[in-house]
């Protein structure tokens, strides 16, 4: 009975102490002959290979990846591409009914100009403002 305490208070002392020991586990890489990564918990490869330290980041270290910048022109030329592209994909581009979609910018005041259909200029719209250029485009 007496060994069974002993077991019951050790079990217990070390239930207690536990969490209060910090406990850390380090993951390394390396790259073999072949170009090929690795992950270890070893700072070394099996052929002595040096292993980095692998860095981290949690959630509040981590910086958001940002899209490289089109300027308003080259985000112009991409969608209006994409959307002529589309329309002759879906076979709704009709060039010798007049109904083909078109975008410039309006030299006078930089404001995007857009003609076609309602869908293609959604489309448009859409696109402008997935590359970071919302426009207020009045309904047709």
């Amino acid at each position: 009975m007496n060994t069974r305490l002993t077991r019951i208070a050790i079990l217990l002392a070390l239930a207690l102490v536990a969490p209060l020991c910090p406990v850390s586990a380090d993951i390394y890489f390396y790259r073999d002959a072949q170009g090929r990564a690795h992950f270890t918990n070893v700072p070394y490869g099996p052929h002595d290979e040096k292993a980095q330290p692998l860095q981290l980041l949690g959630p509040d270290q981590q910086q958001p990846r940002q899209k490289p910048q089109l300027t308003l022109r080259e985000a112009v030329s991409a969608c209006r591409a994409f959307v002529r592209e589309e329309a002759t994909y879906h076979g709704t581009a009709i060039p010798l009914l007049g109904n083909e979609f078109d975008a410039y910018i309006r030299s006078s005041d930089d404001k995007v100009m857009t003609f076609g259909g309602s869908e293609d200029r959604f489309r448009f719209g859409k696109c402008m403002d997935e590359k970071g250029y919302p426009l207020d485009l009045p309904p047709e």
